[in-house]
């Protein structure tokens, strides 16, 4: 069961980091990545349309609103539940399904043990014609590289997915990509960050849309009857061999 448990237009799952990713995220580099980045989904949250919003990202970033709205906050305990104001399974969040109109997951699959657990539950409460933004570094990025040897050096979770990988787990809900945008500079310093980018960007933001495909069943109409057209001189020699 999934209650639909709307509390105001917008909600907030935080996925609990361990200290050492917290501290590599605020590094001096990836900290001005992820300003530019905010700038950048708040310019693009600004262009859709208001409506239940939920926004499933790592904790410690900040949470990028359109106007004001209540949000209640839920992170990912060590035991693999969904902790804050509910408690819940990972893998089965209270939501109901297609209940939703915006879903944004903001560097939560690279720091998920069970990324295609979180996209599954994300499509689930996706509402027909609901939107979704899929936010990552890229892997074949610098900062993918300069990610990986704070995670040989710390121990943290991170795995970076190509984005050919999300669109194919979007495509089984059917959520289809509608917008690809590569952002974020190059080189991995502070000085290295900026809106546009290139194809070695720093990270990805896929736009999809989520579009069921029904089965419209087909209104029959009714056949009108054929006139039949006799032959008047057959249907004469019928009668006289009748009378005959």
């Amino acid at each position: 069961m999934h209650p639909d448990c709307r509390f105001g237009l917008s909600h907030v799952i935080m996925l609990a980091c361990p200290v050492p990713l917290i501290a590599v995220m605020q590094r001096s580099p990836l900290r001005a990545l992820m300003h530019c980045e905010s700038a950048l989904l708040g310019q693009r949250l600004a262009s859709l349309p208001s409506g239940a919003v939920l926004y499933v990202q790592a904790d410690g970033l900040d949470v990028v609103e359109c106007p004001a709205r209540s949000r209640a906050r839920l992170h990912l305990t060590a035991s693999g539940q969904l902790g804050g104001d509910m408690i819940a399974r990972a893998d089965a969040w209270p939501f109901a399904d297609q209940s939703l109109d915006l879903v944004v997951m903001r560097h939560s699959i690279e720091i998920s043990a069970q990324p295609r657990t979180l996209m599954r539950e994300a499509t689930r409460v996706l509402a027909d014609g609901g939107q979704m933004l899929i936010i990552g570094i890229h892997p074949c990025s610098l900062w993918n590289a300069w990610m990986l040897r704070r995670k040989r050096a710390t121990g943290i979770v991170y795995r970076a997915c190509m984005p050919w990988k999300v669109e194919a787990w979007l495509r089984e809900a059917q959520v289809h990509v509608e917008r690809r945008t590569r952002y974020g500079g190059v080189l991995p310093t502070t000085g290295g960050t900026r809106a546009g980018g290139g194809p070695l960007a720093a990270c990805y933001m896929l736009q999809a849309r989520k579009r069921s495909i029904g089965v419209t069943p087909i209104k029959l109409r009714p056949s009108r009857p054929t006139p039949v057209v006799i032959n008047a001189s057959m249907a004469g020699a019928a009668r006289r061999q009748q009378t005959g």
